[in-house]
């Protein structure tokens, strides 16, 4: 996930919600903010973790850095995030009570290891429901970088 701009709803009441118009407008600005980037590559290495979860690191030259700035300011997202952007892929979630030292020993033989890599041509703009666990993930819009 790049950037999230919040819940979709028929009758937005909440600052984070926005009806199906605005999320409608919204994304028809986010393609005409990133109609200029060009298509690049992203490495995924070196396992670490957050408070809550283990991710693997994205290398990529800062471009997600620059789709999310772009995407930020469209949607003039008004609240300022508790930490800062960090390109990342989650692989787990921590639940209940866990060793945070095992869990460091656990990834600390991943820590220099590099997954894979793949070339990103495109940006999608998604719904998903949040009522469920691990719901589906719904295109509504494909935006194709420059090649």
């Amino acid at each position: 996930m790049v950037q999230e701009i919040g819940f979709v709803t028929r009758k937005p009441a909440k600052q984070d919600e926005l009806s199906i118009e605005r999320f409608e407008e919204l994304s028809a600005a986010f393609a005409s903010a990133l109609h200029d980037l060009s298509a690049f590559e992203i490495s995924i290495a070196n396992a670490n973790s957050f408070e809550d979860a283990a991710f693997l690191e994205v290398h990529d030259g800062g471009n997600c850095e620059a789709i999310h700035s772009r995407l930020r300011e469209v949607a003039a997202v008004p609240l300022i995030p508790r930490y800062a952007y960090l390109p990342h892929v989650t692989i787990s979630h921590y639940l209940g009570v866990y060793d945070s030292l095992e869990t460091v020993k656990a990834l600390q033989q991943f820590r220099r290891t590099q997954f894979g890599s793949f070339p990103v041509s495109e940006v999608e703009i998604v719904t998903m429901r949040v009522d469920i666990d691990y719901p589906p993930i719904h295109t509504s819009r494909k935006i194709e970088l420059r090649t």
